[in-house]
């Protein structure tokens, strides 16, 4: 099948392109990333299709603007403006896949010139579950941020609407739309995967005095990033353990404290090299459904601990022993202290210097091929 996909800047879809490409579709991916990144990725350069030319002042503006009360506003539009260019540059295709909210043009271009499947992704709830969460949480914390506008809502809602599957990675995103009134026939429920060729299971750490928690992702209100860090302080009272942190910085002070490791955003063989020097992964997100840093830091072999909206629970089918994945309450920082103590204290996985398997059979299903994979079932269905 000849297949479209607008990935502006959401890896997981490059992912996605490279292994459709390995199953014999013909790809066209539309992007804002660099030529020499999707590339080195694996896709052939013949699938490549930059749209930055013709969107790149909007793209300066959100990235000036970012932090700003105008900042919501100015990713709006860049993202409305890569809908718009996408939907002109669009070559004859059977099937377009996109994210939700940058979508609405292309897709609605897509039917009309093509008549092609549309498949919407939407890597959390429903969005108006989502804005429910969001206020529940900015009660909780007290945070001010500007609200997504009425009609970044609109819009995606129109999405939902206009597409022909809308692909969740979760049972809780799954059960949003459901609850909504949509039908299972319209719903794609296909768990992120991990680059298994990266994060493979890596040694277990000789045992040392030091513990290390590690987490990633942007620091911020919406990840619990301070919810993992006064669970840390907490837990330094009896463990000595660091915190390292991999990824931006957002809406939460980093912790000043000794033990507080922060590096910026890398590459994956650089996160990886991170995640086989840890011992647990934490994420105490409030809001998400299921990430794929969980994904990889259990292919690495690390034991996650993580909010009960993190989905970890629904990783459980995967791993080969029942403590590899724990769970607390969502804002709960005594118990996310306590979870971690329970991990870090935990037998082993391995023997020091033997391979943290905690996947066993079931490793290639958490790959990006088996992501692919339930794709191209569904557009052969």
């Amino acid at each position: 099948m000849r297949v479209a996909i607008l990935a502006p800047s959401h890896p997981h879809l490059l992912d996605l392109a490279v292994e459709l490409d390995g199953l014999g579709h013909d790809i066209e991916f539309l992007s804002l990333l660099p030529k020499s990144d999707v590339v080195a990725a694996g896709l052939p350069e013949r699938c490549y299709r930059r749209v930055a030319p013709w969107v790149s002042p909007m793209v300066g503006a959100q990235r000036l603007l970012k932090g700003t009360r105008f900042g919501d506003r100015a990713h709006q539009a860049r993202d409305e403006t890569i809908d718009l260019t996408a939907s002109r540059l669009l070559h004859e295709c059977d099937a377009v896949i996109a994210h939700a909210g940058t979508a609405l043009r292309t897709i609605e271009a897509a039917k009309r010139k093509f008549g092609a499947k549309t498949y919407l992704e939407c890597g959390r709830r429903h969005i108006i579950a989502h804005r429910e969460l969001l206020e529940a949480g900015r009660r909780v914390t007290g945070e001010d941020r500007r609200r997504s506008s009425a009609s970044a809502l609109r819009r995606e809602v129109a999405e939902y609407e206009l597409a022909d599957t809308i692909v969740v990675p979760s049972e809780t995103a799954l059960r949003s739309f459901r609850e909504r009134g949509f039908d299972d026939k319209f719903l794609l429920h296909n768990p992120y995967g991990a680059g298994l060729a990266e994060f493979s299971a890596s040694p277990q750490p000789a045992a040392t005095a030091r513990k290390r928690i590690v987490t990633s992702g942007s620091w911020s209100l919406r990840f619990g990033s301070d919810i993992v860090a006064n669970a840390w302080r907490a837990l330094r009272a009896t463990i000595d353990v660091e915190l390292v942190h991999i990824g931006t910085v957002d809406d939460v002070p980093l912790p000043t404290e000794p033990g507080f490791i922060h590096h910026e955003e890398t590459n994956l063989r650089a996160l990886a090299d991170h995640y086989a020097r840890a011992d647990v992964f934490c994420m105490g997100a409030r809001f998400e459904g299921l990430a794929p840093r969980m994904a990889r830091a259990l292919a690495t072999g690390l034991r996650v601990v993580c909010s009960d909206r993190a989905g970890g629970d629904e990783l459980r089918g995967y791993v080969t022993q029942e403590d590899a994945i724990s769970t607390a309450p969502t804002g709960d920082v005594d118990a996310l202290r306590q979870a971690l103590s329970e991990a870090l204290n935990a037998k082993p996985v391995a023997k020091p210097g033997k391979l943290r398997e905690l996947l066993g059979p079931a490793r290639e299903q958490l790959s990006w091929r088996a992501y692919a994979s339930r794709y191209h079932e569904h557009f052969v269905s």
